[in-house]
This record gives C-alpha cells, sequence and structure tokens, in this order.
C-alpha cells in the first residue's frame, strides 16, 4: 500500500483539517516532503480513520479563496504527491502507438500484396505515403515507450527521495523497548 499510492486511498471528503494521534502526527512530521498533502499522507500511513459528519454553516464573511486555478493546483499536488500513475501514461500510450502502427504496418502490406483485388473495393494503394507514416508512428511509439521506461526509474527514485518510511507501527505488544530501539 505503501509504494504507489493512488488518489482512490484516500477517502472522500478528506478535508485538511482533522484530529490526529500524536503518533500520526510525529510520522507525518518526520517525512520530509516539500509540498505535503495531508490528505494523501493521513491515506499513506494507514492508521484508522474515521470522519464526523456535520452540517456546515453558510460562509459568515468574505469568499472563498480556493479559485480554480487553485483547485487545479491542489489536485496536481495529490496527484503528483500521492501517485506516478501518470509517469506510466507514456509507456501505456507509447504501447499504444506502437501497437496502432504495427497494425497499420500489416495493413500496408496486406494492401500491397493484394492492391488490385481492394481497388474493386474502392481501396487504392497509395506508394510510400503509408510506409512513411507507419515508420513515423513506430518510431515515436518506440520513442514513448522508452521515455516510460525512464519514468519508471525517475518515480522510484521520486518515491525514495521522499524519506517516507518503510513502514509504520501503530502499536506493539510486549517487548515495546526491544522492538522500538531495533526499527529506531
Amino acid at each position: 500500500m505503501h509504494a504507489a499510492l493512488c488518489c482512490g486511498d484516500t477517502p472522500l471528503d478528506a478535508g485538511d483539517f482533522c484530529v490526529m494521534d500524536r503518533r500520526v502526527v510525529q510520522i507525518i512530521a518526520s517525512i520530509h516532503d516539500s509540498r505535503p498533502f495531508l490528505r494523501g499522507l493521513r491515506a499513506w500511513i494507514g492508521f484508522r480513520q474515521t470522519s464526523v459528519p456535520y452540517e456546515r454553516d453558510v460562509r459568515a464573511a468574505g469568499t472563498v479563496k480556493y479559485k480554480l486555478a487553485k483547485l487545479f493546483k491542489l489536485a496536481a499536488d495529490g496527484i503528483f504527491s500521492s501517485s506516478i500513475r501518470p509517469l506510466r501514461l507514456a509507456t501505456c500510450l507509447g504501447l499504444l502507438v506502437s501497437t496502432f502502427s504495427f497494425a497499420g504496418a500489416i495493413y500496408t502490406l496486406f494492401n500491397r500484396v493484394f492492391a488490385d483485388q481492394l481497388a474493386h473495393l474502392g481501396i487504392r494503394y497509395v506508394p510510400g505515403f503509408a510506409t512513411i507514416e507507419m515508420s513515423v508512428l513506430f518510431l515515436g511509439g518506440v520513442q514513448l515507450l522508452c521515455v516510460g521506461i525512464l519514468g519508471e526509474y525517475i518515480g522510484r527514485i521520486y518515491e525514495n527521495s521522499k524519506g517516507r518510511p518503510v513502514s509504520t507501527v501503530s502499536r506493539t505488544l510486549g517487548l515495546a523497548g526491544t522492538i522500538a530501539k531495533g526499527f529506531g
């Protein structure tokens, strides 16, 4: 759960205002993140959470400070600090483009071999056009795939550079001093 938190693990309507146990606060404080996303960190730590429903009164004074640009920044902080999935998008896109260009290359070969039969159906063979197009798409797909592989490495480096603990201990049963010293 800790290595690749996705945004779906964050509870719905999780706000920044909360009551936390001292242990949770200590763990969050030990994480050196230049742009921490508190809602995601609370879910990532893995302690039990519960919500307290309440009726929110109408705003007493002023206007809402979170305009659309700030909401987009908050969403980007949540996505990029909690997940490396955007980096994997390049890999998926590269595979998709490469597959599409490979299918196009097979179609081009089929069109070239059966040009006379396909001409009766109204499908004309244009020499050179499809070959160049499929070559460019295939090379673009391979490049995106390579960028995706680099993204995987960068994502792992990013995850390790956050300095987050590998695991958290919510409580110990017996030999607490020995266990704490072993993890300290």
